[in-house]
């Protein structure tokens, strides 16, 4: 299994010559499994992947625009095959295609994502599915708007890649995640703050790296940091990362992370 990390920033895009190692685009992972391949979230790390020339699966966490972003860019680039978007649901909730109906309606977008690719197609579902090979489990974040974690499987693998953005840690939920998130060989983390500044931010729905270390070590598995604040720097990454023990991990633009991890 191989996990790409496309994008990993928060918020919005950002480029400056002071992050240019890290990256400015915001979220989008993809995993792989051979010849299979599952995108998750929409942001403009898209850029940074290949549409394939077979189908496509995109799995959303949640609807804010900076995990949106990419995807019409991204349907105007894939020429071949279908693609899907998956999302868990809650159950009286709206359906995924209404919700961006209206981000990408016209009032805020001139084409409609359906009439970029046509063969668009869109799969609701509550707590788990199955895309292909893939096998995949939600778990409910503490987010405002509402976010899915989600735990990835893949027949062919016995590596398990948990995505756990956007998350602020805190809240009755931390438990069940933790148990959820068990046996994990990777595990995504919302690192966007740092804890000296957290009390600040408080409530906005994101969590600090080092509840990430925390829990990936509560549990033994290994956490990638991603997520970064818009104006985290360079160097600011650089210090995060030499206080991490191994295997923890800083996620930038373009890390490419090999499971098991040696």
């Amino acid at each position: 299994m191989q996990v790409f990390f496309a994008g990993t920033r928060g918020a919005y895009p950002t480029f400056k010559p002071t992050n240019q190692k890290t990256g400015g685009n915001t979220n989008c992972v993809t995993v792989t499994v051979g010849r299979d391949r599952l995108i998750i979230d929409g942001g403009t790390g898209t850029e940074n992947i290949a549409p394939s020339d077979t189908d496509d699966a995109i799995l959303l966490s949640h609807f804010h625009l900076d995990h949106l972003i990419g995807l019409p860019m991204f349907l105007t680039r894939k020429q071949r095959g279908a693609c899907s978007i998956v999302k868990s649901v809650v159950a009286s909730g709206p359906s995924t295609k209404s919700v961006l109906s209206k981000i990408f309606g016209s009032e805020f977008f001139p084409v409609p994502l359906e009439v970029i690719h046509p063969t668009l197609n869109y799969q609701d579902f509550t707590t788990s599915t199955r895309i292909g090979k893939w096998s995949i489990t939600s778990h409910p974040l503490n987010h405002p708007g509402g976010c899915f974690g989600y735990r990835i499987c893949h027949q062919d693998s016995d590596q398990i890649f948990t995505h756990l953005l956007d998350h602020e840690h805190g809240s009755e939920l931390d438990e069940a995640l933790r148990e959820f998130s068990q046996g994990s060989s990777l595990i995504a983390w919302d690192g966007c703050y740092e804890a000296e500044i957290y009390e600040q931010v408080k409530g906005f729905g994101h969590s600090t790296w080092q509840e990430g270390v925390k829990f990936g070590d509560t549990i033994g598995s290994p956490v990638a940091i991603s997520h970064h604040r818009f104006n985290r720097t360079d160097d600011e990454c650089d210090q995060i990362e030499t206080k991490l023990a191994r295997p923890h991990m800083v996620a930038r633009d373009g890390l490419l992370v090999e499971l098991p991890l040696v």
